[in-house]
């Protein structure tokens, strides 16, 4: 089955990151092509050294470019493909009016986070979900968003969980129960809420806790940033170490690992730290509500709510170092045995079935 995946980007980031894990599972039934309406970049390269094919468009991807649509439509016309399976809204956009248009058998639409769009956007995508064969999302959570805000039929909506594909990670961690070393790896975007962390850590910071934050990624909200850390005076507590191509080094050496997001679809980084056997906290958001159990294999906390954040962060530092590791061992095993890649490649064929 010939299955053209269609992205905003082939950069880097999460949709693009789970791009790139596809393309190295070896599997005969689907025969991939990763394509972007944008740029491509490091998942492009990623995903050609494993011998995977990709086309990136480089076009605008901003919605109602006729010129974007017949390009995406000349795209599909080459490729001809069984399936069309667009990831994101301008790839749903597009990829749903040209597929359909293109009277290809499955056309696929899936949100990667929660949608807040205007009123003008949301008749719009309800339009573009009706014409979809099936839509898809991460989680559960995000699924009942789509339903609730776009008015997509449930029985057409399917949980597609991300997935991780690596064995168990032997780690020896916590030189220190008192120093801790933090760890984010996200797109250094607003809807991250990094913000939020480095505020919460100022007061602890002043609370006489000792720490180090380790913050991996780049974004448009990376300069902002920095002021805030020097505005918090937390120069000499935080690191911004921007893109980062291996993060393996980084997950070895973290002590507990925090995503703090506004929204989530289901975050590549989570499932690695997982995988990493770090403890995690998350705010209650996309897949994560999916994977951690709180206080038993992680911690969730509220959005937006720093508070909650310090006092979770409070708890941790008062476990014992047995009583971390067994919070990260328990993740871990979690993640290997409930979001492997051949139950996300079952999930796939179900998915792409007539």
């Amino acid at each position: 089955m010939r299955v053209l995946r269609l992205s905003t980007f082939l950069d880097y980031g999460g949709i693009e990151s789970k791009m790139v894990k596809l393309s190295k599972v070896e599997q005969d039934r689907f025969d991939f092509y990763f394509c972007s309406i944008g740029k491509g970049g490091a998942a492009e390269s990623e995903i050609i050294a494993t011998g995977g094919k990709t086309v990136c468009l480089n076009e605008s991807y901003k919605i109602g470019s006729m010129r974007t649509f017949l390009k995406v439509a000349e795209l599909i016309k080459s490729i001809k493909p069984d399936v069309v399976h667009c990831s994101g809204a301008e790839a749903v956009f597009y990829g749903v009016l040209a597929g359909r248009l293109l009277n290809v058998k499955i056309v696929v639409a899936e949100e990667i986070g929660i949608p807040k769009p205007s009123r003008i956007t949301t008749r719009v995508f309800r339009f573009v979900y009706s014409l979809a064969h099936k839509a898809a999302a991460e989680s559960a959570l995000v699924c009942n968003e789509l339903s609730r805000i776009y008015s997509v039929n449930p029985e057409k909506i399917n949980v597609i969980h991300n997935f991780i594909d690596c064995s168990a990670i032997d780690t020896s961690r916590y030189s220190s129960s008192v120093f801790l070393k933090l760890l984010s790896v996200c797109r250094l975007e607003p809807v991250k809420n990094i913000e939020g962390v480095l505020k919460a850590l100022s007061i602890l910071r002043d609370q006489g806790y000792k720490f180090v934050y380790h913050i991996l990624g780049d974004g448009s909200d990376s300069e902002r940033l920095k002021e805030v850390v020097s505005d918090l005076a937390l120069s000499e507590k935080v690191i911004f170490h921007g893109y980062v191509e291996d993060t393996s080094r980084h997950y070895l050496d973290a002590d507990l690992f925090l995503m703090n997001s506004y929204s989530e679809g289901f975050s590549n980084s989570l499932l690695e730290a997982m995988n990493h056997n770090i403890p995690v906290i998350s705010t209650k958001v996309g897949g994560a509500v999916d994977v951690i159990e709180n206080e038993v294999n992680g911690w969730l906390v509220n959005t937006d709510d720093v508070p909650m954040l310090i006092d979770t962060l409070k708890g941790f530092y008062s476990l014992s170092v047995p009583e971390r590791l067994m919070i990260g061992k328990n993740g871990g095993d979690h993640v290997r045995s409930s979001f492997s890649s051949e139950s996300h490649m079952a999930a796939l064929s179900s998915l792409y079935a007539v």
